[in-house]
């Protein structure tokens, strides 16, 4: 039975492949890697599937404020490599608030970059929603 964790650690996995891939037959020199920008308080799994590609020389990993869209604008616009990735959760389950989907997009509207959205805590938000307003 696949889990978050599994799939979180396929993810960030085939991501950093990409960079491998790209290099053939090296490891990818550290502007062919893939910049990942990671929320602070994403989720465990998120964060060991990007230490993993981190540790395998795939990607270079930058850390933004929770939910803090000038600080990730800021960090997008600093850096110079071409492939990025956005990495978030949903519903941030310990403080159960939830990403800036809406800024999120703008952001990947003017940095291209490919946005990748943990959203297996919030398959339940709607019935939480409910129970809270009942």
């Amino acid at each position: 039975c696949p889990t978050g964790f599994s799939a979180n650690m396929a993810v960030m996995t085939a991501l950093g492949s990409i960079s491998s891939l790209l290099a053939v037959g090296r490891k990818p020199a550290k502007d062919e890697r893939i910049a990942i920008f990671s929320d602070a308080l994403n989720h465990a799994s998120i964060i060991d599937g990007i230490r993993l590609i981190e540790r395998q020389q795939e990607a270079v990993v930058f850390v933004y404020k929770h939910c803090d869209m000038s600080h990730l604008d800021f960090l997008l616009s600093s850096c110079s490599i071409e492939k990025k990735v956005v990495v978030t959760d949903s519903l941030f389950s310990m403080d159960g608030d939830f990403a800036p989907l809406p800024e999120l997009v703008e952001l990947r509207r003017k940095y291209g970059f490919l946005l990748v959205i943990d959203d297996v805590s919030n398959f339940l938000s709607p019935l939480i929603h409910f129970c809270r307003v009942s």
